[in-house]
């Protein structure tokens, strides 16, 4: 057997489950281990966070009595990009047009007042 290659009886998929409010019991995550769970999933996007470290709290216990090892994946939220409100209450785009999208109040105040929305020839 080459030095790359591993023992045909060592399994090495991961099963992975999300935890939400109908799965964050710990009678639930104690379920879904003994199903076979090896990895779980806060989505940091929601919940707070005394409600994650109440769930990690949660499946460590689990893990424990079980004398199992579960990993914990913190799904972390990404950026939100908040625009407030457009000119004229919206702008119609079509393909091809180019749009820049400015965060702050600062700078939607400043391109606001300079602002002029593409006009389009009727030969498009």
């Amino acid at each position: 057997m080459t030095a790359h290659r591993h023992a045909p009886d060592i399994v090495r998929t991961k099963v992975v489950a999300t935890l939400g409010p109908a799965s964050r019991a710990e009678e639930a995550i104690r379920g879904l281990v003994e199903a076979g769970v090896d990895v779980f999933r806060l989505n940091m996007a929601h919940g707070s966070v005394p409600e994650h470290q109440e769930s990690l709290d949660r499946i460590r216990r689990v893990a424990e009595a079980l004398a199992r090892p579960i990993g914990v994946l913190a799904d972390l939220a990404g950026p939100k990009i908040r625009l407030g409100k457009l000119p004229g209450g919206s702008v119609e785009v079509a393909e091809g047009d180019r749009l820049r999208f400015v965060r702050g109040t600062a700078a939607r105040k400043r391109i606001a007042r300079s602002m002029a929305l593409p006009q389009r020839s009727s030969g498009r």
